[in-house]
């Protein structure tokens, strides 16, 4: 038999483990003794122990490992038990691997946004908008709805999308109440779902500016792709472009002044 240090010793259980054990029903003494009330473990309980220590290891909890040892005397009648375990485990694994998708996402869109921030002063360019395949919500109403419109849309296609979110703006003058908007996001393939069209869009010479700052002080923004039009002589096409670089984070709304917005304003074929 064994006092309760050096079956401490011989298992590597702290003593507040095994007193946690017993109290738990998963780890008793062979016997107490009656005067000095010390309790001492003999070879079963080490083995006990040492069962016990590789469950946990494998993260079963303390009430599947009392399961285990009350019901079950061959590793043959664990089969279905452990299938289940491993059921778990996997649903866990795929959860975690989602997350870590996810959790990459941020890293990376964050890391662009340090670059591009530390890069300074934003000047006009001219490019090509991005040829690719966009889930489309068609909506009416207020600028400020878009929060509400890009739920909508990643209710739907969130786990098909690919790319930076945007809005296509339909029309050229401010609209107060009834703008026409469509709002985007690049996604990997076609797919259905009630409201939401899917088409490729892309592949037009545009002008393009980035603004940092809050949206509501976007204004300036089109003021200077405005005036480079008119002194380049050239004329826009609708829809007008707003992509979101960095706005209002999953985790943290963050500071409006670090908010990334690319506007891209299309050019009229000659």
């Amino acid at each position: 038999m064994y006092s309760i240090g050096e079956f401490s010793k011989i298992t590597s259980l702290s003593i507040k483990a095994i007193h946690h054990y017993q109290e738990k029903g998963l780890l008793l003494p062979s016997r107490i003794d009656e005067g000095s009330g010390y309790r001492f473990f003999g070879s079963n309980e080490v083995e006990r122990a040492r069962v016990i220590t590789y469950l946990k290891d494998m993260t079963f909890s303390l009430s599947e490992i009392l399961e285990i040892l009350s019901d079950f005397e061959d590793e043959i009648d664990l089969v279905d038990f452990l299938s289940t375990k491993k059921s778990v485990i996997e649903k866990k694994i795929k959860q975690m691997q989602n997350v870590k998708i996810s959790l990459d996402a941020i890293i990376a869109r964050e890391q662009e946004v340090v670059k591009m921030i530390e890069k300074g002063q934003f000047e006009i360019e001219m490019k090509e908008t991005q040829e690719q395949l966009v889930a489309i919500y068609d909506w009416k109403g207020r600028y400020e709805e878009t929060g509400k419109a890009f739920k909508k849309l990643f209710r739907s296609a969130g786990r098909y999308s690919c790319g930076k979110a945007f809005n296509l703006y339909h029309h050229e003058q401010y609209e107060e109440d009834d703008c026409e908007i469509s709002t985007c996001v690049p996604v990997k393939k076609l797919f259905k779902a009630d409201g939401i069209r899917i088409e490729k869009m892309g592949g037009k010479q545009c002008v393009s500016l980035i603004h940092k700052g809050p949206y509501h002080e976007i204004g300036r923004t089109y003021r200077r792709l405005l005036d480079h039009l008119k002194a380049n002589g050239e004329e826009l096409e609708l829809p007008l472009y707003e992509i979101y670089i960095k706005g209002p984070g999953m985790i943290l709304k963050g500071n409006p002044q670090n908010y990334l917005t690319e506007v891209q304003i299309p050019l009229k074929e000659k």
